[in-house]
């Protein structure tokens, strides 16, 4: 598995056919490639997460590409995206464009804890403690590494008991604050690296490597020395143009 990191807001490219959340992918990738992309995996509603989404629409359209794009998340992220941005106001429904028979975008609802077969891939949801229903995914295939998203989100057990007992080796965590921001990160639904900390050590997870994701650009610079004094394993920060080979 090949996994680029697209943009300063959230979004990855897997394998060059799917993309993992879709906050800045139209400045970061050229229209060759977002022609190739098939699947769309949605961690959850918010603008950070679901920016590029409707531009990538409408460049396909205009591209004469009618190969459809298929977007996969939680219900409420389905929804949301229904009702406030493919809603023929904010931007037009390409779930009946070009035409009924032949959408440009459609939609899979994912479920917590059952696994669905994207592709060449299978994925897990996980449902995540976040603001709104957020899934964090486990992405693999049979006879390779997995790899593990937190999506944004807070402290959440089953997350880190189901890479536990996955093995996953790779794992991609979001962490938003400071510790002296504990409190808004837990009441927002994000982490601190002591939060980060905690949870590894509760779980006794000791991965390959964690990628760390979503910090707050005024805070970057103070929580990548937390993270130091936190963290008893290997991690690196993510930045746009990254590369990870798993």
């Amino acid at each position: 598995m090949t996994l680029k990191v697209l943009g300063n807001l959230t979004a990855f490219l897997i394998n060059s056919e799917m993309l993992l959340d879709a906050g800045s992918v139209v400045d970061s990738v050229d229209l060759e490639c977002v022609n190739r992309v098939r699947h769309i995996l949605l961690t959850h509603c918010h603008i950070d997460h679901i920016r590029d989404l409707p531009i990538l629409l409408e460049y396909r359209l205009t591209n004469h590409q009618i190969r459809p794009l298929t977007v996969y998340s939680n219900r409420f992220t389905i929804q949301m995206l229904r009702e406030h941005i493919f809603n023929d106001l904010i931007w037009p429904d390409f779930t009946h464009i070009p035409s009924e028979s032949t959408p440009l975008l459609r939609f899979v609802e994912l479920k917590t804890g059952l696994q669905e077969r994207i592709s060449q891939w299978t994925v897990q949801p996980v449902e995540m403690e976040h603001s709104v229903p957020t899934s964090g995914y486990i992405i693999g295939r049979e006879g390779t590494d997995h790899l593990a998203f937190t999506a944004d989100t807070g402290p959440t057990d089953e997350f880190w008991t189901e890479v536990k007992n996955r093995d996953v080796r790779h794992i991609i965590v979001e962490v938003s604050f400071p510790e002296q921001m504990r409190q808004v990160a837990i009441r927002s639904g994000h982490l601190t690296p002591g939060l980060l900390g905690e949870a590894l050590q509760r779980h006794k997870i000791r991965p390959g490597m964690l990628y760390i994701t979503h910090m707050k650009p005024l805070f970057s610079k103070v929580i990548e020395g937390e993270l130091g004094s936190f963290l008893s394993v290997p991690f690196r920060l993510l930045k746009k143009g990254d590369v990870i080979e798993i």
